[in-house]
């Protein structure tokens, strides 16, 4: 797919005399050059306000949107962050910038074709949305928990990004109606077609010990 120059889509706007229009950008950062041939995609805007509030979003590996076109799970999200009228934008970044055809994969894949670009790329975006956001939606799934307790373990930056976060911002967790709110994992939006959220620390301190 083209990248597409946000100054020049605001060039090629349609004007209709003495109609005011809501307006929406998206831009998105990727990388085609990796020796392996997979597609990565490490950072991901949608903004839809003026303003400067901003809800993160952690999902477990990318899929085909794009700065253009959201998939399943930004739009499900989206709509939350739209509909609830606390957010003028949403930057998503995944636990693996590393496009997959199967979750089930993605373990194997992140460990052999993980590179240094995407470590130094990675933590850039990961530093974006830690810093910019003012909450921050965990929901990557059980697949990609089992990621996420992989890092933990084997990086400490990625470790101390969280830890260093954990007090000032807040963590959602995707509820899927679990009356016993026993987390052992983030739900992924694709799986539940309910979309409601509820504060995460709690989970994200016991995920981090």
């Amino acid at each position: 797919k083209k990248s597409r120059k946000i100054s020049k889509l605001k060039e090629k706007k349609a004007d209709i005399k003495n109609v005011k229009m809501d307006k929406a950008l998206g831009q998105a950062w990727f990388r085609t050059d990796a020796e392996d041939g997979n597609k990565r995609r490490y950072f991901l805007e949608r903004r839809w306000g003026k303003g400067s509030k901003v809800l993160g979003v952690i999902l477990m590996h990318p899929s085909d949107a794009d700065a253009a076109i959201l998939d399943q799970s930004t739009n499900k999200v989206g709509l939350f962050a739209v509909n609830s009228d606390d957010y003028d934008a949403m930057y998503v970044i995944n636990l693996s910038p590393i496009f997959v055809k199967d979750s089930k994969s993605l373990i194997k894949m992140d460990e052999e074709h993980f590179d240094d670009t995407d470590y130094k790329d990675q933590k850039k975006a990961f530093k974006t949305v830690f810093n910019s956001a003012d909450d921050i939606v965990l929901a990557w799934g059980e697949v990609g928990q089992r990621l996420f307790d992989k890092k933990i373990k084997d990086d400490k930056d990625f470790s101390k990004l969280f830890k260093k976060h954990l007090k000032e911002k807040q963590f959602l967790i995707s509820d899927a109606n679990d009356s016993e709110n026993n987390h052992r994992f983030p739900y992924h939006p694709a799986s539940h077609g309910d979309m409601s959220f509820i504060n995460g620390n709690d989970f994200v301190k016991e995920w981090l010990e």
